[in-house]
């Protein structure tokens, strides 16, 4: 069995409830707001444009699982198998469940916006996290033209949630910067000097969602970078690692 999902028709479904645990058509189901969708071992779900559904198989499921969307504010859940999840789009959560899952991410702001771009959720297993977030990221509170103590990353980006020493993290740049500069555009509004394929890593705490306080005693990690395109990019990259004291594992 194949599932297809285009614009706001679900098609082929087999498995199909709204929120309420009520039973919707089992082959056509125009949404309006939230619906739960089951999937069996085995399918692939591509090219979904909805948003606020939560799609996937949960514990217990085996297989392998693959899933992508495009759209805000989805749910992607894997099973028990080495599972690929997918999302374009902010506010969506990848949850791979146990297996050594793919989780890869595509999430972008606007100018000066700050918020919330996906959030991935590797669970049991080795997982690998694809990267590709584009934010007008800008730095407040500085006084020293580094990303240092003290000071506010601004912009929309993505969160690990359990991020685990050995995992890859595919960024596109494998160059590590050991401090990051900041240019001159304001005095409370600079931007990372991050040349093309390089990386720098900062210490400190999500404070909420795309604000990220640098102290070298907080919890979190905050990884900026600039993808190897031979682009010297005004939007660049960030994850957040919350909680991790692992070493990194950056690859292209």
């Amino acid at each position: 069995m194949s599932i297809s999902l285009s614009g706001n028709e679900l098609s082929g479904l087999t498995v199909l409830s709204d929120i309420n645990g009520s039973s919707l058509a089992q082959t056509s189901y125009q949404s309006q707001g939230s619906a739960s969708i089951g999937v069996v071992n085995g399918n692939t779900m591509n090219n979904v444009t909805i948003g606020n559904l939560q799609i996937g198989a949960g514990s217990g499921a085996g297989g392998t699982i693959t899933i992508s969307v495009v759209g805000n504010g989805n749910n992607l859940l894997g099973g028990d198998g080495d599972d690929a999840l997918a999302a374009v789009g902010v506010q969506n959560t990848l949850d791979g469940g146990g297996g050594n899952d793919q989780l890869a991410s595509a999430s972008a702001g606007s100018p000066s916006e700050a918020g919330l771009g996906n959030v991935l959720i590797g669970g049991e297993g080795l997982d690998s996290f694809g990267l590709g977030n584009a934010s007008d990221l800008h730095v407040t509170n500085d006084a020293d033209h580094v990303v240092s103590q003290g000071d506010q990353v601004v912009g929309v980006f993505d969160e690990i949630i359990d991020y685990a020493a050995g995992e890859p993290l595919h960024l596109g740049a494998t160059v590590a910067l050991g401090t990051v500069a900041l240019d001159d555009f304001a005095p409370d509004h600079r931007y990372p000097m991050l040349p093309d394929g390089t990386y720098g890593v900062v210490r400190g705490t999500v404070t909420s969602a795309g604000h990220f306080t640098v102290d070298a005693a907080g919890p979190d990690l905050l990884i900026l970078y600039d993808e190897a395109d031979s682009v010297d990019a005004t939007y660049q990259g960030a994850v957040a690692l919350l909680h991790t004291t692992s070493d990194l594992t950056v690859v292209a």
